[in-house]
């Protein structure tokens, strides 16, 4: 299985005087990847966390592969 693995991460409007919308990072993403892994929402870091580990995951042999 090929693996497509994605970080979207969140922001958020800042409240703003002017009449144009500004955003800022919201401290949040979710990790996502072709196989179904999926993190939902959690904190940036640790969605990069995650998703470093999966792909670490998929590099080590199983023990019951054959």
């Amino acid at each position: 299985m090929r693996h497509a693995l994605s970080i979207e991460k969140d922001i958020r409007e800042k409240p703003t005087t002017g009449p144009w919308k500004e955003y800022e990072p919201a401290g949040t993403a979710a990790a996502t990847c072709s196989c179904g892994f999926a993190t939902g929402t959690i904190a940036t870091a640790e969605a990069s966390r995650l998703a470093r580990a999966h792909l670490d995951e998929l590099k080590t042999p199983r023990a019951d592969a054959t």
